[in-house]
């Protein structure tokens, strides 16, 4: 899937990240940083985008998340019903 600037997503949760033994290249993944960790299982706008990683407008210190990071999307439709 594409994503754009302005795509809202899920981040995975806690759990979901660190039982993720590699990222979407097959490169090893041990965690994410701590200051990222705040916005597993929330729902956060997409506000740059590349062909590898994106940011996201709530995280003001400007990390950049890996698209292996994104829960599926039926999370997020779920999250938004609620």
């Amino acid at each position: 899937m594409k994503y754009k600037v302005g795509d809202k997503v899920v981040i995975k949760s806690i759990e979901a990240i660190d039982a993720t033994p590699e990222d979407q290249y097959g490169n090893g993944v041990t965690t994410m940083h701590f200051y990222m960790r705040e916005f597993c299982g929330k729902v956060c706008t997409i506000s740059s985008v590349d062909d590898t990683d994106f940011r996201i407008k709530e995280d003001l210190w400007g990390y950049y998340f890996g698209f292996w990071m994104i829960a599926p999307p039926i999370k997020l439709m779920l999250e938004l019903v609620e």
